[in-house]
């Protein structure tokens, strides 16, 4: 938005307070019941609203590499972590393997994460799978890079 809209804006809105007053509709908004326990509309207000980029966490909650925050944002799970560089990433907070939810807490990794499910072992730094424990060769055939955290 334009520096100049935000400032019509806020004092439109200072103006009412000043007034007490609101900006009303010509007549009363009848919302269908329905509107608010719609399985349909909840799905597209999550697809439409929640979707966008959104605040994530503030910097001093991830002061050190490996320092992480993990959060959901319209259902799905995230997870922000300082790497070594010293620059936050995000990414989706899921195991490749069995979708496992690879941290709960905000905490501290030293250069990796592992899932607690099946220790799947993922690079801070780019989210790249860099072990696979007791998976028996089961994904030999498999490219690794194709295993990856999804970055957001």
């Amino acid at each position: 938005m334009h520096t100049e809209a935000q400032i019509e804006l806020v004092e439109r809105i200072l103006d009412m307070h000043d007034q007490r007053t609101t900006t009303l509709a010509a007549e009363v908004w009848r919302v269908p019941a329905g509107d608010y326990v719609s399985a349909a509309r909840f799905e597209l207000e999550q697809a439409s609203i929640f979707r966008d980029p959104v605040f994530a966490c503030l910097s001093g909650d991830i002061p050190e590499p490996g320092d992480h925050v993990s959060f959901e944002s319209g259902g799905v799970p995230i997870v922000i972590v300082r790497g070594a560089d010293r620059r936050p990433r995000a990414y989706l907070n899921a195991c490749r393997h069995r979708a496992s939810p690879l941290v709960k807490d905000p905490g501290h990794v030293a250069r990796s994460f592992s899932c607690p499910f099946h220790g799947w072992v993922y690079d801070i730094d780019d989210g790249r799978l860099t072990g696979q424990p007791r998976s028996c060769e089961g994904f030999a055939a498999v490219d690794n890079d194709s295993l990856g955290l999804h970055r957001l």
